[in-house]
């Protein structure tokens, strides 16, 4: 396995080079606590569905909070270049609140941080934490954080959770994933990969299918593959997380988070094979349980970590001088006149007027999706706003 997430499309497209204009806060109204975790209502006393849909999944996993504390919130990071961090934001001193990185995992060498001040804002179901080299938005209706962290010089867009989950029986099934390595310094060589990958009953089994489908037994190509890789997946309490390995080497560590709908794997993925050269390949994989996208499951105002900021409603895209259009249930494909589209369910491809850009879009929860380009073989996160 010499390139985990090598996708076998080699599909030039444009990206949506246009900055997609800004609109106002997200949806949902959830109330927040102090520490600020969901308390799955509105203003209105009603119940937030997407709260009540992410406690229902967290239920089902069998997911604990990483903190119950009213002063601390913590939230297990996996960050873009390949690594795996925790942040703990401590509010017992009101006056002078402060948070820490912990380094689980790393590529890079680096070491945990100080304790540094921090500022937290809340926006509906939306909290903020800011300080140096920190800014992260956690959806409190699902306890799903993104953004930016710097930790050692070394800055990375992240996402994460604020759950724990430890029983791999409870993740059994199919799953919608895209997926993102380059050379360890980040951006050399990237790759960029969509498929499906099974998780078997007993937990302990994964079958990834790039650029195919999970027939039941086996992969099945949809595209110039599919590569089938065989991972065991095995809880490290030491991690923590999923440790998957191939062949005995580690080459992932995953976190589940508790979606709305359903749940979704965060992997820091990495590639240490000596092969034809000792190249190190890191990166992250999100992946969601496989199912139709009815076609509203990308609505509402995102910010993505490529600067982009689209505004969703349906298939439409509104950018800040252009629409754009979803086709859901299709991945992007290059054809022998340029883009086009085959049927795929869990993602959606980007139109512009009646042509595929090569871009497309991987809905997770209500409050985070990927995006991604094929040809620059870029990958973004977004987050709901």
């Amino acid at each position: 396995m010499k390139y985990a997430f090598r996708h076998a499309m080699a599909i030039p497209a444009a990206a949506l080079v246009v900055t997609l204009a800004a609109c106002g806060g997200g949806s949902g109204n959830a109330s927040s606590s102090a520490s600020g975790t969901s308390t799955g209502t509105t203003s209105a006393g009603g119940t937030d569905p997407v709260a009540a849909l992410s406690a229902a999944t967290a239920t089902s996993l069998g997911a604990t909070p990483l903190s119950t504390s009213s002063t601390q919130d913590v939230y297990d990071l996996t960050a873009t270049i390949g690594d795996s961090w925790r942040l703990t934001v401590d509010t017992s001193d009101p006056a002078a609140p402060t948070f820490t990185i912990n380094v689980q995992a790393t590529q890079y060498a680096l070491t945990s941080t100080s304790p540094s001040p921090v500022s937290k804002s809340v926006n509906g179901s939306f909290t903020t934490y800011t300080g140096q080299g920190l800014n992260v938005t956690v959806d409190t209706r699902t306890r799903i954080i993104s953004g930016t962290v710097m930790v050692g010089g070394k800055s990375s867009s992240v996402t994460g959770t604020g759950y724990s989950v430890t029983d791999g029986t409870k993740l059994a099934g199919t799953y919608a994933y895209v997926g993102r390595t380059t050379d360890d310094d980040g951006s050399s060589s990237p790759y960029l990969a969509a498929g499906e990958f099974n998780i078997a009953s007993t937990g302990t089994a994964v079958t990834v299918c790039q650029s195919g489908v999970f027939n039941g037994a086996g992969c099945t190509p949809v595209v110039n593959g599919p590569a089938t890789l065989n991972l065991t997946m095995a809880y490290n309490s030491a991690l923590p997380g999923f440790e998957l390995s191939s062949n005995g080497q580690r080459v992932g560590i995953a976190r589940v988070a508790a979606g709305d709908r359903g749940p979704v794997f965060l992997v820091d993925w990495y590639d240490s094979t000596l092969t034809s050269s000792p190249v190190t390949r890191t990166g992250l994989l999100g992946g969601v349980k496989l199912a139709t996208l009815a076609g509203n499951e990308f609505n509402g105002s995102w910010v993505c970590t490529d600067g982009t900021t689209p505004t969703v409603s349906g298939t439409a895209v509104t950018a800040a001088a252009a629409q754009f259009a979803l086709d859901y249930n299709k991945l992007p494909v290059l054809a022998a006149a340029g883009n086009s589209a085959i049927a795929f369910e869990g993602l959606a491809a980007v139109m512009s007027s009646s042509s595929y850009t090569g871009q497309f879009v991987l809905p997770m929860s209500a409050g985070l999706a990927l995006t991604g380009t094929f040809g620059t073989d870029s990958l973004a996160v977004c987050a709901q706003q």
